[in-house]
């Protein structure tokens, strides 16, 4: 070994302040009839790490993972459903001017939206609410059980 201090001496280490402590007194085999051994207080049986309580963590992480997701897809569902519609609005009056301006603009615009309002488009932007849960749920499935 090249400089450095010595290792430290194997074995107790000294006490420092005195003599050691004194053992405690010994009972005699007449004492330990006449008093009985110390009661143990009994507790009582712990609940195994996975019991109820990991259970309700779980549910209300469930819970605030549907909550937070459908607040968000609602969003997103407005504003696509908004798109969408003023994207619809713009053929509309698109489609008025190019057809040479026959009648009111406005009502034909409107009339246009009230059939957009039945169309399948429509309907298929609900999709917003179906796609993202079962994409979510299918990772989440591959994650812990593949």
């Amino acid at each position: 070994r090249q400089g450095g201090a010595a290792p430290p001496p194997l074995g107790p280490r000294p006490r420092r302040g005195g003599p050691p402590p004194a053992p405690p007194p010994r009972r005699t085999a007449a004492a330990a009839r006449r008093t009985p051994p110390p009661r143990r207080r009994r507790r009582a049986p712990r609940r195994p790490l996975g019991s109820s309580h990991r259970k309700t963590f779980v549910i209300f992480a469930i819970a605030r993972l549907a909550l937070m997701g459908f607040v968000i897809l609602s969003v997103i569902y407005v504003l696509l459903s908004l798109y969408s519609r003023s994207v619809r609005r713009e053929k509309l009056e698109n489609a008025w001017e190019a057809e040479g301006r026959p009648g009111e603009r406005e009502e034909f615009v409107r009339a246009g939206l009230a059939e957009y309002d039945s169309s399948l488009r429509r309907k298929l932007i609900l999709g917003v609410y179906v796609i993202p849960p079962i994409v979510v749920g299918t990772l989440i499935y591959a994650i812990n059980y593949w």
